[in-house]
């Protein structure tokens, strides 16, 4: 088990925190690390076929990220499963500082 903290701000190359409209709200804000792995955990790909036991796992994995509020415990299982859709979902900037923090490198 690891203990991983994904309310985190993902950073711009400079270092700044990386910002977005709130399409409901209408608000820029800070685009963390949870928002990010929660999204590529709920979406869907072209390239795959899931299994229904799979969506479901994905599902749950993206509201326990979601919804943290700090540390949470996951297994190995699931953070391969977090590496493999932010890999999918995501190009070097999220996938690099989500990777490294996943890994205690960043």
């Amino acid at each position: 088990m690891a203990k991983i903290n994904f309310n985190v701000p993902l950073k711009d190359m400079d270092g700044d925190p990386i910002k977005e409209n709130n399409q409901k709200s209408g608000e820029v804000e800070i685009v963390t690390m949870k928002q990010a792995v929660s999204t590529a955990l709920m979406s869907s790909y072209p390239d795959e076929k899931v299994p229904p036991e799979e969506k479901l796992l994905r599902h749950d994995l993206a509201h326990k990220v979601y919804k943290s509020k700090g540390q949470i415990e996951l297994t190995i299982e699931e953070l391969g499963l977090i590496k493999k859709m932010v890999d999918k979902a995501w190009g070097p900037m999220y996938l690099g500082q989500i990777y490294n923090h996943i890994e205690g490198k960043g």
